[in-house]
C-alpha cells in the first residue's frame, strides 16, 4: 500500500500532523495555541481515515496533535473552575 492508496483524509491528517509538529518545535506558545483549527481538522480527518481504511498505524499521526488540544482542554477546565487567565 502506498500513501496515495490511503485517500485524501489520511493525506490531510498527515499534513496537519506535520504542520503541528513544526509549530511544536518552535516552542512559541501563542503559535501553538492559535493553530488549533488545523489540529481539529487533522484529528477529524485522521478519525475518518482510520474508519475508512482500518489502518491502525495511522494513529501515530495523532501524537503531535494531542498535546496542543490537551492544553486547550486544560485551559477550559481551569476557566470553568474560576482560574481564568
Amino acid at each position: 500500500m502506498t500513501i496515495r492508496d490511503l485517500g485524501w483524509p489520511a493525506l490531510v491528517a498527515m499534513a496537519c500532523a506535520l504542520a503541528t509538529a513544526a509549530t511544536l518545535v518552535t516552542r512559541n506558545f501563542a503559535l501553538i495555541m492559535g493553530f488549533y483549527p488545523v489540529q481539529l481538522l487533522g484529528m477529524g480527518c485522521l478519525a475518518l481515515a482510520v474508519w475508512q481504511t482500518r489502518r491502525w498505524w495511522l494513529l501515530i499521526f495523532a501524537l503531535p496533535m494531542i498535546l496542543p488540544l490537551g492544553m486547550w482542554a486544560m485551559l477550559f477546565y481551569q476557566c470553568a473552575h474560576g482560574n481564568c487567565l
